[in-house]
């Protein structure tokens, strides 16, 4: 059992204490309500957020109840640190997003895509990277956001548009080893659908699969004219062991800054380990792998 989750659902003396802890003194929510300007629910019982800095992200309620220790953040918090957060049983995925890409900036750990950049975001969800990213790189940079379910593109879209971003190209696709039509697995997880039956997905109930076109990286950007890439972040759920595959012409430029989210279970085996030697072998040397936000790894040449 994931120990949050055993804290939350468990009752004795330590335990009160580390509740205390955890949710009344560090919760993380608390950091979120303090890049929030305002929160709304809008039109189809959409949330948006709008952050101090100027961003603003929709989000749609969660299809599943919130996981219990999220719920705690609230119920356990300082009420006056989580006044611009409502119900976070219905649009934790929405605060989620905002704690770690937002708040927390792990995709920016080591480095950050700068002023004239081209940038490649693959697995782009609704857009909580996709968005930073494009005001990083302003008017002269170009993003290319690739993401193959259709209700996390369509939300992709909206947030592009809210923020005003004309350098980003949308690619309503997969990202694999080489060019087919693969069977997706989406699940009621927004954050999880899949080529793969990963370990967040394989024993989900409700799954349901529908056939989406792939394609290499390197065909992707070929079919846009880009030549040179200066940031790649991947967050596909498990299948990156195989698109990396189809990235061997972007893996063979230098400089290029790389973030992979490869913290998942696929027959046994943690994806990061392919990926860790699949990149070393392409000549990369990775700043960091496990330990850090997911299993990422933060790589360069």
């Amino acid at each position: 059992m994931d120990i949050k989750r055993y804290i939350a659902t468990h009752d004795n003396f330590l335990l009160s204490f580390l509740k205390f802890f955890l949710y009344k003194i560090k919760n993380k929510y608390y950091h979120v309500n303090e890049i929030i300007e305002k929160t709304e629910v809008v039109e189809n019982g959409m949330v948006k957020v709008t952050l101090k800095e100027g961003i603003v992200m929709y989000g749609n309620p969660s299809k599943l109840p919130a996981e219990i220790q999220f719920t705690d953040r609230i119920k356990f918090g300082e009420k006056n640190k989580l006044t611009k957060i409502i119900d976070v049983e219905k649009y934790y995925f929405m605060y989620e997003g905002l704690s770690e890409l937002f708040a927390e900036r792990v995709h920016f750990q080591y480095f950050a895509p700068v002023a004239g950049d081209c940038v490649v975001d693959c697995g782009a969800n609704v857009g909580f990277f996709t968005v930073q990213a494009a005001k990083m790189i302003g008017e002269k940079g170009r993003l290319i956001a690739i993401e193959p379910d259709a209700d996390n593109h369509k939300l992709l879209l909206k947030n592009i548009e809210a923020n005003g971003l004309k350098n980003v190209t949308v690619v309503n696709a997969g990202v694999w080893s080489k060019k087919d039509v693969l069977t997706f697995n989406v699940g009621i997880h927004p954050g999880e659908h899949s080529f793969v039956l990963h370990d967040d997905i394989i024993h989900q109930e409700g799954i349901h699969k529908i056939e989406i076109p792939v394609d290499t990286l390197d065909n992707i950007l070929a079919n846009e004219g880009i030549t040179k890439v200066d940031f790649v972040k991947m967050d596909i759920e498990g299948a990156e062991t195989e698109a990396i595959k189809g990235m061997n012409g972007v893996l063979a430029q230098e400089g290029v800054k790389w973030v992979v989210e490869a913290g998942h279970l696929v027959d046994g085996e943690m994806t990061f380990h392919k990926v860790e030697a699949y990149m070393k072998d392409k000549g990369y040397k990775n700043l960091s792998t496990d330990g850090s936000f997911r299993g990422a790894i933060y790589a360069v040449k």
